[in-house]
């Protein structure tokens, strides 16, 4: 007899939609519960031949759903997804590897001194930086070398400061106009280049470089001939210089560190990336000592190796520069069905009896979100096609049973930017998983796809006043953020953020004796932004 307690699950993101990716030690996941519904539909046979009884059905489709729970917890290391991240994946549609950095400082300019993302420039190095259409040539006096960026002074001052994003270009000369044949604002011949088809250059017209890009080489005995597009604004002088337009960093122009407003820039590798509703840490210590605050992208603007953020909600004071922001695992919803994963997931009953299942696609259910509990996920998975076989697992299943989930004690749950006090909130992502079916497949389902989604959920807060009760008479929206971390010296945060919820009801209940309200909503907000989860690691 088969001991439940035995069971091993597997799930792996499928390279090849329906197609069974083969499981292994790392694959398995923790789970709490497993209710397998493998179906097969029977074709019945109505003849007349002469007698009553009925002759044997035969196999018609077959599908398979099944439920599994899973612990809500992270992986406990930072920027490692969750060990059940191919089920997340498919039910969001979107896994995101959020990158931080570390704040900049506010960055200025001058005629004189700026700053110019990258390290590829030196002191006594000549530069082109652009003014308006064309560049300039400028001498570097002096360069003091910063974490991302370097802060140089030229020798001849610009007419203005230049601005954020200025390109600016190292001054290499790669070859001279020759005099003849008479060069043209489209023709010249080049002594000393090395010029290829599609290079971008910059011409030296007068005190000006002017940008411009190779359209033909001809080769000739010490020259390239050589046509651009589009024209120059004068033929060039004989002797005038050329220079490969090689992109050397750009000017960077960033406003101080607010308590809503910084600009985070990339610490090494990978590079800085942050997108809208992407949960972050950012430090806002004064000190050596960090203090971490949980806040949620809310706009970005990119520049080069940094990126200007917007955050909510504001942050206690404003994070110093060379602070360090941390990013997240984030699981973003999708209505684009091409970008969503399917995964295959493996049930070994007692050790013994394997169900495969192919093509899956899930939604879920947060519970157990309550107080003192163990906060849960019940993924509902639809498969395109299963089988069963008496093959025991072969292998030893390499899933982190030790790493701790988080109870639900001193959580913190804001609606509309204040402080509630709940007992337990229910969250259900509502998606409706529809069967493509075809003559051509084997099962008869030859894919799924997300149709429908409505996520709604639920708070029970305590019967204050009658701002619950206003609100859902005016159909009030608000934000309905969630922070829960484990109680490790460097906890795992989860940190769950819905925008815009609508209450649908407010009800009173008695609360062993003490009134509370029962809230259900539905999530709304930005297309796909109706809610975001995301695993933070701390920081030790």
């Amino acid at each position: 007899m088969g001991a439940v307690k035995k069971t091993i699950f597997a799930a792996i993101t499928e390279s090849v939609s329906g197609t069974l990716e083969t499981d292994g030690a790392g694959d398995a996941l923790t789970i709490t519960d497993l209710k397998l519904s493998p179906k097969l539909e029977q074709v019945k046979r109505s003849v007349m031949r002469g007698s009553l009884t009925q002759l044997p059905a035969l196999p018609g489709k077959q599908t398979a759903s099944f439920e599994v729970t899973c612990e809500l917890r992270g992986s406990g290391t930072h920027a490692v997804a969750p060990e059940f991240a191919p089920l997340l994946e498919s039910a969001f549609g979107v896994q995101r590897t959020a990158v931080g950095g570390l704040v900049s400082g506010a960055k200025t300019t001058s005629t004189t001194i700026f700053s110019v993302s990258g390290t590829s420039l030196a002191d006594e190095d000549d530069i082109l930086i652009q003014v308006g259409a064309t560049y300039l040539k400028k001498h570097i006096s002096d360069l003091t070398e910063n974490t991302v960026d370097e802060t140089i002074t030229i020798s001849v001052a610009l007419a203005q400061a230049p601005t954020n994003g200025t390109p600016v270009v190292k001054y290499v000369s790669n070859g001279t106009v020759a005099a003849s044949p008479p060069p043209t604002t489209t023709t010249f011949d080049l002594t000393g280049g090395t010029l290829q088809e599609d290079d971008e250059i910059l011409v030296e017209i007068g005190s000006a470089y002017e940008s411009t890009v190779v359209t033909s080489v001809t080769p000739g005995s010490g020259v390239q001939s050589i046509v651009v597009s589009p024209a120059l604004s004068l033929a060039p002088s004989t002797g005038a210089n050329v220079v490969v337009n090689t992109l050397a960093g750009t000017v960077v122009v960033t406003a101080a560190p607010t308590t809503t407003v910084f600009t985070v820039m990339d610490d090494g590798s990978p590079v800085v990336d942050l997108a809208i509703g992407d949960p972050i840490l950012v430090d806002i210590s004064a000190t050596a000592t960090p203090s971490w605050s949980l806040a949620w992208v809310t706009a970005v603007t990119d520049g080069d190796l940094r990126q200007t953020v917007t955050v909510t909600p504001t942050l206690g004071a404003a994070p110093t520069a060379g602070h360090e922001v941390v990013g997240s695992i984030a699981y973003k919803l999708t209505s684009d069905d091409t970008v969503r994963s399917t995964f295959s997931a493996y049930a070994y009953l007692d050790g013994d009896v394997k169900f495969s299942f192919a093509g899956c696609l899930a939604t879920f259910k947060m519970t157990d979100f309550a107080v003192g509990n163990i906060p849960k996920l019940v993924f509902q998975v639809e498969s395109i096609a299963w089988t069963v076989s008496d093959t025991a697992c072969a292998y030893t299943p390499t899933n982190d049973v030790t790493l701790k989930p988080p109870i639900v004690l001193g959580a913190s749950l804001t609606l509309g930017g204040a402080e509630t006090y709940v007992r337990n909130v229910e969250l259900d992502l509502g998606q409706k998983i529809t069967r493509r079916e075809a003559i051509q497949a084997t099962s008869g389902t030859r894919s799924m796809a997300v149709t429908e989604r409505l996520v709604t959920g639920s708070i029970d807060p305590y019967q204050d006043d009658s701002a619950q009760f206003s609100a859902w008479q005016a159909m009030t929206t608000a934000e309905l953020r969630i922070k829960l971390a484990d109680k490790l010296a460097a906890p795992n945060l989860i940190a769950l953020r819905m925008p815009e919820i609508t209450r649908t009801d407010v009800t009173l209940e008695d609360a062993d004796g003490v009134w509370a309200n029962k809230i259900p909503f539905d999530c709304g907000g930005s297309d796909d932004q109706e809610v975001v989860l995301g695993f933070i690691k701390t920081p030790a």
